[in-house]
């Protein structure tokens, strides 16, 4: 018969195993995660973004979108700061709507900060049926979609800061392309 002595080593736990005092494995106890309640800091990394990337326009649409529109055509931006609160900029093309979107960048964790952005649901009408990029247009409503059905305003206000980059790249990548089109047009 052999004979088997037992071994002063320690067993080794695998994961989600326990030890008891004794040196003994316990059996694998899943313990309930705890739930933070705590708000993400500033430190933290934000989620990845979506990359939407979008198909390169005809070149009638590069030049309507390179344009500038009329004053009845305009969409008006929002200017805000906690302080004096909201002030109207009024945008005439596709350039100047994406130069004028933006988050001060000083302390953006600071209740006391400006920033610059449309009400989503207009810029999307506005791309797509005034400037006529529908492709553009359902770019921004589908980056935007969370905000439309968020209902607590706290959670609303700081949705709408989060969208103010991916949508302002969005509308760059369009520039991007448009700006290439045209560019190839003049060259030839």
């Amino acid at each position: 018969m052999a004979e088997f002595s037992k071994s002063s080593e320690k067993p080794t736990p695998k994961p989600g195993e326990v030890i008891k005092p004794g040196g003994e494995l316990a059996s694998p106890v899943s313990e309930p995660e705890e739930k933070s309640v705590a708000q993400p800091s500033a430190s933290e990394e934000p989620e990845a973004e979506k990359v939407i990337i979008l198909s390169k326009p005809s070149k009638e649409l590069a030049t309507r979108l390179l344009r500038r529109v009329g004053f009845k055509e305009r969409i008006t931006g929002i200017s805000y700061h906690m302080g004096p609160g909201e002030e109207p900029n009024f945008q005439h093309s596709l350039e100047e709507a994406a130069g004028f979107l933006g988050v001060d960048e000083v302390a953006p964790e600071q209740r006391y900060m400006w920033a610059y952005f449309f009400n989503w649901n207009d810029l999307k009408k506005w791309v797509g049926e005034t400037l006529g990029d529908k492709e553009l247009a359902e770019a921004i409503g589908e980056t935007t979609k969370e905000y439309d059905n968020c209902t607590d305003l706290h959670q609303r206000y700081r949705q709408r800061i989060s969208l103010v980059r991916p949508i302002k790249k969005l509308m760059l990548q369009r520039l991007e392309q448009c700006k290439e089109i045209v560019g190839e047009e003049t060259k030839a």
